[in-house]
């Protein structure tokens, strides 16, 4: 190959400037660009400025679409490849690492616009003019770990991505309107939530903490609800619930605790309501009841069931008056031939 590099200008057929800089004659005797240059579209506008090496944009250069800057970083091969600054309407939106034309490394991808009254804030308050993204990107999206802001540059999660998505382990921070004075020298708003989230959801085990900083819940979340055991809290600190639940609600097998933090029912709960024997559900007891009465035979399991309805009925008043009210286990020992 011949290494006879000269400044020259190469043109379209209809006599626009197609190239501008550096060329070299490759085996053929043809004109390949190398060294600095700029190349243009049919219409005149730039496309690219910088370094070629055979033909190929390699080192420093700079993007352009309609006259507008779009990137500005390294290439290898013709490749956005190293680090480099990606722009939208003539904003910076990303600046990092580039792999094959894609983001892919550790990169910061900007708001693409901030609504005026965020503007004001992050003008005011130094350290809330934060991007939308810090961390990790794999193929162009965000995976491995990172930092999340708000709009208004609060911090809004910090923890594990996977494409895109908050996924693993993770905190996630309150985004009310009216931070206090600390919030907003700060940055950072209270903690809401820790634990382990699903493609932006809490998913897996976790606890939810109040506005207040307080301990509200923990346990097992699914789809942002907590769904499975799980442990619920009073403002004081003391246990009000342990046991099952359901999309938030207690739901299934559980104990309930009064504030000092004396247990006060233990047993089934629908639906975020213990369970009670309503006035339907009595009338049901009353005619099975009757049809047991009417067999013939088994006195004492007949005794031993109408003392069993009894006892719950009396737990379930004691409850109701805030009294404690003692474990049942909802099934009868026979006493069939006693």
């Amino acid at each position: 190959m011949t290494h006879n590099y000269e400044e020259k200008e190469l043109f379209y057929p209809n006599g626009i400037v197609m190239y501008r800089g550096g060329v070299k004659k490759n085996d053929f005797g043809h004109d390949i660009y190398d060294g600095k240059g700029t190349i243009f579209d049919q219409d005149g506008e730039r496309l690219f400025e910088g370094e070629f090496v055979n033909h190929m944009k390699q080192g420093n250069g700079m993007m352009y679409l309609k006259g507008q800057m779009i990137y500005q970083g390294e290439f290898i091969q013709n490749k956005k490849q190293g680090n480099g600054i990606l722009y939208k309407d003539g904003k910076k939106y990303y600046e990092g690492h580039f792999r094959n034309d894609l983001m892919d490394g550790y990169g910061i991808l900007y708001y693409e616009d901030v609504i005026a009254p965020y503007k004001e804030l992050r003008t005011q308050y130094a350290q809330l003019n934060q991007p939308q993204f810090e961390g990790d990107f794999v193929h162009g999206m965000k995976k491995g770990k990172g930092t999340q802001y708000y709009p208004n540059g609060f911090l809004q999660y910090e923890g594990d991505f996977m494409w895109n998505h908050m996924q693993g382990a993770g905190k996630l921070y309150y985004a009310h309107e009216t931070p206090t004075a600390e919030e907003l020298a700060t940055g950072v708003t209270k903690l809401q939530y820790e634990g382990y989230f699903f493609e932006d959801m809490k998913h897996g085990k976790g606890k939810v903490y109040s506005l207040q900083g307080l301990l509200e819940a923990e346990g097992q979340f699914k789809e942002d609800a907590m769904t499975g055991k799980g442990t619920l809290y009073y403002i004081n600190g003391q246990t009000s619930y342990i046991g099952e639940l359901v999309n938030g609600d207690k739901h299934g097998r559980g104990d309930y605790y009064n504030e000092e933090g004396k247990i006060i029912y233990s047993g089934e709960f629908i639906h975020d309501e213990r369970l009670r024997i309503t006035p339907e559900v009595e009338r049901e007891i009353e005619k099975l009841q009757a049809q047991l009465d009417g067999l013939v035979g088994l006195p004492n399991a007949k005794k031993e069931l109408h003392n069993l309805i009894n006892f719950i009925k009396i737990q379930s008043l004691r409850v109701d008056h805030g009294l404690t009210s003692f474990p049942i286990t909802y099934h009868q020992r026979s006493t069939i031939g006693n």
